[in-house]
């Protein structure tokens, strides 16, 4: 069974450390949920733009600022 999952803040943890890397590196939240065949990441939420574009244009996915 597939588990839809939003995520909450898009920092370094939320997505920053492992977004220029290589797709076998782990070291994110979003990176795990996106990764992981039980889980289903339909979004992300964070109130800096910048950070929402980034989200976006790597998982294109939607990103929201509340």
């Amino acid at each position: 069974m597939t588990r839809n999952c939003l995520l909450l803040g898009l920092g370094q943890i939320g997505m920053g450390y492992d977004l220029l890397l290589d797709e076998h590196y782990i070291l994110t939240h979003s990176r795990a949920i996106f990764s992981h065949p039980d889980f289903h990441l339909v979004g992300a939420v964070d109130p800096s733009a910048e950070l929402r574009k980034k989200f976006i244009n790597h998982y294109d996915i939607p990103a929201y600022k509340s």
